[in-house]
């Protein structure tokens, strides 16, 4: 009994000696435009104060634009794992609670993986700039974190020593996720809207603008092939429920492309207030033609697929055209 106590007293002291503190707290001293940028990541995150200070110690003052932070996030989540697995072998040394050390090895396993995962996501991340390879990589990190967690979740309930450094990298994991992940998570499908930034990624910055201009051209174009679409429809099917609900539907397409074509003008004059202003009625005028095949009588719905595409593409303009306006407003 006098055993099991030493070890737990002795643990937390292992722990201060191991874990090299990753971040300092420090005072922000970034532009505002990349201030900007930081609080629209760390506000996601659950703990908005590791986030920032995570960026303003390797920041040191200076700017960045979202693909400078990716960058910091994936050292620092690799960095920070090899740190905890240092401190999980030191404490396998020197354990002999055996319940200890069976969870401390399931630790050491996960973060092998993880620290592996991180180490092949960085190639892809630095040379190669294929962050759907990136993102393939890292998602099943937050499950082998999780691992390591309920390891200590046994009848034998040994203590955790690893409670702080999971927490960190927790977030580090989450702050590490590519830009294109975070914006497609908001949206209704994620596989379309990742397939049309990714497969439009060339020619265009890895950063919100370049993201921003993918949703913008792609949207309009979209709209446009709609539109016409709609009136070779109209124009080949005779008078009837479905004609009078193409007919709405062609005007419905008409004002989206029409606020799309001035978006993209102002988009590449930098003025996003503007921009946001103009789209903004885009996804009522969309809807319109989506709600005009349920009145009675109801005629059958040729654009389903259509519509719900386009309104993907609408929500991807408006999230980036939001984050451009609000780093804007910094400056």
């Amino acid at each position: 009994m006098a055993s099991r106590q030493s070890s737990m007293v002795f643990f937390p002291l292992v722990v201060i000696a191991f874990t090299f503190p990753l971040i300092s707290q420090v005072l922000g001293n970034t532009d505002p435009q990349t201030q900007g940028l930081i609080d629209r990541v760390c506000h996601q995150m659950e703990d908005y104060g590791f986030c920032n200070n995570v960026y303003q110690a390797q920041l040191k003052g200076g700017s960045s634009d979202m693909r400078g932070l990716a960058q910091i996030a994936q050292e620092q989540a690799q960095n920070n794992a090899t740190q905890i697995r240092f401190s999980i072998m030191d404490l396998l040394g020197r354990t002999t609670d055996q319940s200890l050390k069976d969870a401390l090895t399931e630790c050491q396993t996960a973060y092998n993986t993880i620290i592996d995962q991180f180490q092949q996501a960085w190639f892809y991340f630095s040379k190669l700039e294929s962050y759907q390879e990136v993102l393939n990589l890292e998602k099943i990190t937050p499950r082998l974190l999780g691992s390591c967690i309920s390891s200590f979740d046994t009848p034998a309930h040994p203590p955790n020593p690893l409670v702080e450094q999971n927490r960190e990298q927790r977030i580090l994991i989450t702050m590490a996720l590519p830009l294109i992940d975070r914006i497609c998570r908001s949206l209704e499908d994620y596989g379309f809207c990742y397939k049309v930034f990714n497969d439009n990624l060339e020619g265009h910055a890895r950063n919100m603008q370049g993201l921003g201009e993918i949703a913008q051209l792609q949207a309009l174009f979209n709209a446009t092939n709609i539109h016409l679409f709609i009136m070779r429809l109209y124009n080949s099917i005779p008078t009837g429920p479905e004609k009078k609900a193409l007919e709405k539907c062609m005007n419905a397409y008409s004002v989206v492309s029409n606020q799309f074509q001035i978006g993209l003008l102002l988009f590449e004059q930098g003025r996003y207030r503007d921009m946001l202003d103009t789209e903004r009625i885009t996804p009522q005028a969309q809807s319109s033609c989506s709600t005009t095949f349920i009145t009675q009588p109801s005629p059958e719905n040729l654009l389903i697929e259509r519509n719900r595409e386009m309104r993907i593409l609408i929500g991807m303009a408006i999230t980036t055209c939001l984050d451009l306006r609000q780093h804007m407003q910094h400056l």
